[in-house]
């Protein structure tokens, strides 16, 4: 950031376990950002309200390390599905919380809009989720 504005970027992910980590694209030159994009995290139903969702915000840096500016956790049993979510979360500063394991996990910079394209991860060989619960940031 230094002395600039930031160049926005959020990594989604589910703890526990091992899941896809997913990242939004980068938002340049922006103090307050918006991406409107849908992640999809198929997991098994039953796995779902067991899950908290990561949204780690970060600075983008072209030639040093990332600056994490701050991140949001979601347990997703306090979360209605079956309705569409909005609300505000207060940014919390960022946590030394563990991250899905690197070796099982595969980075996307894929997303989608609210159109057609949708970002799909698998999360284990169970059942997956098709359609909701979806969330988008």
């Amino acid at each position: 950031m230094l002395g600039g504005k930031p160049d926005g970027f959020v990594n989604a992910y589910l703890l526990p376990g091992t899941h896809s980590e997913l990242k939004t694209k980068v938002v340049k030159n922006d103090i307050n950002p918006q991406w409107n994009e849908t992640f999809r995290f198929q997991i098994p139903l039953v796995e779902i309200q067991k899950k908290t969702i990561v949204l780690q915000l970060s600075d983008w840096d072209r030639f040093t390390k990332n600056d994490k500016i701050g991140e949001v956790h979601i347990p997703l049993d306090q979360v209605d599905f079956s309705k569409m979510n909005k609300e505000w979360r207060t940014i919390q500063p960022p946590s030394k919380s563990p991250k899905p394991s690197k070796s099982s996990t595969r980075k996307s910079s894929k997303s989608s809009s609210d159109d057609e394209k949708k970002t799909q991860k698998r999360s284990s060989s169970a059942p997956a989720v098709q359609g909701p619960p979806s969330l988008e940031i």
